[in-house]
Order: C-alpha cells, then structure tokens, then sequence
C-alpha cells in the first residue's frame, strides 16, 4: 500500500489510521493535506489535527533523546508547522557542523571532482564557499586555456622559418633552454613523421638533442629510414630542368597533362609513373624519345624510386614556371603507342586565377599562361587528350602566394572555362589525390569514398564545374573520377618508402586511353 491508493480511498480511513501512517513515515500532514484535494472531510482533519498534537511531545521527546539528523529529519516531515520546528533545525545544523571539520580536512584540495563532490553532498556546510573558492583558483584563467604551449610554438616557429639554419638554431634554443624536453619532441614526431626534415634530424643527433634509437621507439619511426640517413646523403638531388623552351607537341600523341600548384605532389607523383612506365612491366617496352624537349627532366624523375633500395630520397620543388614535354614510344602487343607527359608549370594555376580576376600578371606568368594556353589548346585535333589534376590530401588550407589551392582551382577552371581548352579531342579528366594513404582506409574502395567525400567537402565548386564542363564536352559521360594516390610511405619529409599500387592504377587508365598504332607505321612517323 503506498500514499496514493491512500489518498485515492481517503474517504476509507479515520483520523487515528492516517496519524499512524504519517507517524511511520508515510507521507506528512500537509502531504495528505495536499494529494486529498479537499475530499478529506473536515471532522476527520480536526480529528487528525489533535492526535498528532498528542503525540508530537512525545516524538520530539524521542527525537531530542536520540539526537540524531535522520530523529530530527522524521519529526520535521512529520510536523512541518510543529511546535519545536526550529529547535530541531538548529540541533541538525549543530551536528553537521561537529562532524563537518573531520569531513572537509579529509577532502584533497588539489582534486577538482573531490571539492566538487564535497558541495554537491553538503550544500550548506560553511565550507562550501572555501571549496568553490579553490575548484576556482585550481582552474586555467580564460586567457590561460587558450595560451599554445611552447612545443606548440617551436613548431609553428620551426614551420614559418624559411632558412634552413635558423629551424634547426630553434629547436636546439627550446631543448637547451628547458623550454621543451626531449620526450615533446618525441611525442610531436610520433604525431606528424614529416614534422622535421631529415637533415634536420641528422643534425640534432649529431649534438646529441636527439638519439635514433628513441626516435624507433618512441616516436615509431622505421629503421630503414634511420639507417639510410646514417649511412647515405641526405641531401636531395636536383631536378635538371630544360635548356629550351617547348614550342608544340608533335604528332600523332596521346597528350597527358598534369596540373598543380607547387607543393601538390605532382613532380613526385609523375616520378612513380614514369618509373613504373618504364621498370613495371606493363608494356614490353617504354622508349623514350631523347629529341623531346623534357628528357633530362623525364629521365631523372624516371630514376626517383630505384627499386632495388628500400628508401627513395626524394627531389626538392621543380621551377613554378617551367613546363616539361616528356614522349615516349610505348610498345605492346605489336603496337605502338605514342605518348607525351606535359608537367605544366605551379604558376600557370595561378596565373589563370589572376587572369580571370583580371588581375596584373608579371611578365614570366603571362609567358608561362600563354605558353600552357597554346599547347592545350592549338595542337592538332587528332591529338588525344588526357587531364590529371593533382590535389593533396588535406592541402586545402595551405596558401601559395596567400591564395589556397581551393581559390586557385576555382580560377582556373573558369579560365579553362572560357578557354574552350576541354572542347576538343579529350578523352578523360581525372582528380588524383596525392597522399591518399593518410586518409586510413583499408581499402581502395574505401579510400576513393573518402576522398570523394572530401572533394565534395572542401573543393565543391570545382568539382561541379569540371563535371559540368565534361556533360558539355560529352567526357566520359560527364563524369570526373577521383583517383587516390600515395608515393608510400612518406618520412622526414623527403624520405620514402615506396609503394607503386597507386602508380600502377594510373598506368592502366592511361593505357586504357591512348590510341595505338600499327608498328608498321613506326619508321613513318618517327623515321625509325
């Protein structure tokens, strides 16, 4: 039985049977009062009224005998208006305090959740304003929570500096000055592999900032790459560019363009196909013609991923300005296939967002823009065309010249755009996305889900305006694939070790694409 059937049923009860159930505890007087709603008759009330003022001496009696909270807690829920109301306030609030000195000197001031536990259970102990007073001071200012920390800002400091001497004078001045330890350092390079390049920490573990033994086991890095610095030079090898300008691509070609901004991935990515093209067995032969106006370019970056080591070293940055024509004669299955890699210049991306703001460009962006302009668009229609655009993972925060990747795209596909450059003998438009291995996934699948996602997330405009210009130019039936890519993996920022699956898939499309003929025909065209 519980006080509402006895509310329900009031009418079933008289005043002694209601005052034994409020002396149990039951429920109070005013509860009764209360949940009857005006249908506990009168008579019984007075009747209720005076048995309880009865017994009311003799439980405060038992309450002030026991001295007890939980004696003093039962008497005033049982006489809310009672005569010795205040008394047995006072006397719960004289026994929390007896006891309250041992409980707060018991509580660790240092612990946030123990203070705060403390006021929770005891809102009105006078030390309630002492705990609230400590959870207060224990806390970070507002200023304080977003203060970065000093490894934060060697970092940021080591990323901004341009001369190379001064990133590492930086980290060895936050290290000697205990501003740093060793241990956040090697925490940081477990984060982010590529934090430092290698010459940097080959540096600092020559003065003994560092030990390669607690960079593989405290910051996970591989040992080949620890060995290769120990054992080879660290220093990367130029890229030889051009003596000569490229004028046209001859004829008949198969034309593979790459576009992207510097730091993209590109020249790397082109070095993995090319070395693929020509060490990875997919055609019978890979003949590079040596007229071609790219070859010493096309042949260093054939020779990058020597498969015979384990770690590449990679080559610093190609020239912004510079456009490379690299031919090749592919033979397979009693065919010829005549092939022309163009690595269009950073600054050609850029200079086609300038133009299209119709902005000012300085004489070697108007050359570089009028030089792409022409190739793309004035060679002979039966050239077939291929485009990839090279994008990197997470790259869409970063600035070339202020501007993001994500602006400078824009701009140009609206050069393009109005260019008419896609008009005309295209075949295919890809997005290969470089890096693609930091996205996690486990499979290919799973990868080019992501990176689609990503496109769409943060390089949106873009997208639909290349998928459009494919529904006009009727390219692959207005579709652009995303392609993900990845060298390897990456360490030290010019360390790698190499993986070839996503060069090989590119070589296939390629392949796919090119238009073949007849090796009769070879000693025609090419004089052979």
């Amino acid at each position: 039985m519980d006080k509402e059937d006895i509310f329900d049923n009031i009418e079933n009860y008289d005043a002694s049977q209601l005052a034994a159930f409020i002396n149990r505890g039951l429920f109070t007087f005013d509860e009764l009062i209360e949940g009857t709603e005006g249908y506990l008759s009168a008579l019984v009330k007075r009747e209720l009224k005076q048995i309880l003022a009865g017994s009311e001496e003799d439980d405060w009696k038992k309450a002030k005998a026991a001295d007890t909270i939980e004696e003093y807690d039962k008497y005033l829920r049982t006489y809310p208006e009672g005569n010795y109301r205040s008394d047995a306030r006072e006397a719960k609030e004289r026994i929390l305090e007896s006891g309250m000195n041992d409980i707060w000197n018991a509580v660790d001031k240092s612990d946030t959740n123990a203070l705060q536990e403390f006021i929770d259970k005891y809102p009105d102990s006078q030390y309630v304003a002492r705990a609230r007073e400590i959870i207060n001071s224990n806390r970070p200012s507002s200023r304080e929570r977003y203060r970065t920390s000093n490894i934060e800002r060697l970092v940021q400091e080591v990323k901004d500096e341009l001369i190379a001497s001064r990133k590492l004078e930086i980290i060895i001045d936050y290290v000697s000055t205990n501003r740093v330890t060793t241990d956040e350092v090697y925490e940081e390079i477990a984060k982010n592999h590529n934090l430092f390049p290698a010459y940097i920490v080959d540096e600092l573990e020559k003065k003994g900032i560092i030990q390669f033994s607690d960079l593989e086991e405290k910051s996970n890095i591989d040992r080949r790459f620890l060995e290769f610095i120990i054992n080879n030079s660290i220093v990367s090898p130029e890229i030889t560019s051009s003596s000569f300008p490229i004028e046209e691509v001859g004829k008949p070609t198969t034309e593979i363009y790459f576009w992207g901004i510097p730091a993209s991935g590109k020249t790397c990515a082109l070095g993995a196909i090319l070395t693929e093209l020509q060490h990875g067995g997919y055609v019978e032969f890979a003949e590079p013609v040596t007229t071609c106006q790219g070859y010493d370019y096309m042949t260093n970056l054939s020779n990058i991923f020597d498969k015979e080591k384990d770690v590449a070293l990679l080559p610093p940055g190609t020239g912004t300005d510079e456009i490379f024509e690299m031919r090749y004669i592919l033979h397979r299955n009693k065919r010829i296939y005549p092939v022309t890699f163009i690595d269009l210049a950073g600054e050609v991306i850029e200079a086609m967002y300038l133009k299209n703001g119709n902005k000012d460009l300085s004489p070697r962006q108007q050359g570089a823009l009028d030089l792409a302009t022409k190739l793309i668009t004035g060679n002979h229609k039966e050239n077939r065309k291929v485009h990839f655009f090279v994008l990197e993972y997470n790259g869409h925060e970063k600035k070339y010249k202020g501007h993001t990747q994500y602006d400078l795209l824009v701009g140009a596909m609206q050069y393009i755009k109005t260019q008419g450059v896609f008009k005309n003998a295209t075949d295919a438009i890809y997005l290969l996305i470089t890096k693609s291995d930091l996205t996690g996934a486990t499979s290919n699948d799973e990868r080019k889900q992501i990176l689609t996602e990503y496109i769409k997330d943060h390089y949106m405009t873009f997208y639909k305006g290349l998928e459009i210009l494919c529904k006009q130019c009727e390219i692959t039936e207005g579709k652009v694939d995303v392609v993900p890519f990845s060298i390897g993996n990456v360490c030290f920022q010019n360390l790698c070790l190499y993986n070839n699956s996503s060069a090989t898939v590119v070589i296939k499309n390629i392949l796919e694409r090119v238009k073949g003929l007849k090796t009769s025909k070879l000693f025609k065209i090419f004089g052979k």
